[in-house]
């Protein structure tokens, strides 16, 4: 026989007589007590289980990095010599692409491009630089601006302001929401 923990003791002891799931409701404080341990317990399983496959997940892509060190290898070996021949083929003779049973090689030209390396220090350029249209601005709806400044009747959103209904806009109606916290 097992020994029972502390938490195992109170959680049994706890249980309100002919407990079925399905027909509970909490009708006490012992209930909600009782409850409120096994939503503890559960949580803390939960969050053991995720702790161990995060540490399982790590041993697994140790493990893949370890199994296809060769392959990663000779895939990059392979993948270098045929961009070489293909660039090669294209020069000498003009040849754009190659087909064989296992995959093809192809060839275009591409244009000189920007790439951004420091998304920071380019704003701050632009912006310094009268450049304003090198750079995107995402719009998106500030809710906590509306707020205060809205009525809602039936399906409609309107503007309290002007009484305009604004299109575009739903709401979900308030309630009493109850927070869970769980202590350490």
């Amino acid at each position: 026989m097992t020994e029972e923990s502390l938490v195992e003791f109170q959680i049994r002891e706890g249980q309100p007589e002919q407990f079925i799931a399905a027909d509970y409701t909490i009708k006490d404080e012992a209930d909600a007590l009782w409850a409120m341990r096994n939503l503890a317990v559960a949580e803390r399983g939960i969050a053991e289980t995720e702790r161990l496959a995060k540490i399982e997940e790590q041993r697994i892509r140790s493990w893949v990095e370890y199994a296809t060190k060769s392959q990663r290898a000779s895939r990059d070996f392979f993948a270098a010599a045929l961009k070489s021949f293909m660039l090669r083929l294209r020069e000498e003779e003009g040849r754009k692409s190659l087909v064989f049973p296992d995959g093809e090689l192809t060839s275009r030209t591409t244009q000189t491009r920007a790439v951004v390396d420091d998304v920071d220090l380019f704003l701050k350029w632009a912006e310094n630089s009268s450049h304003d249209e090198w750079v995107r601005v995402k719009k998106e709806p500030n809710l906590a601006a509306m707020k205060g400044g809205l009525e809602f009747i039936g399906q409609a959103v309107l503007d309290q302001a002007t009484g305009e209904v604004i299109e575009g806009l739903g709401y979900v109606e308030g309630g009493v929401s109850v927070t869970i916290a769980l202590s350490e």
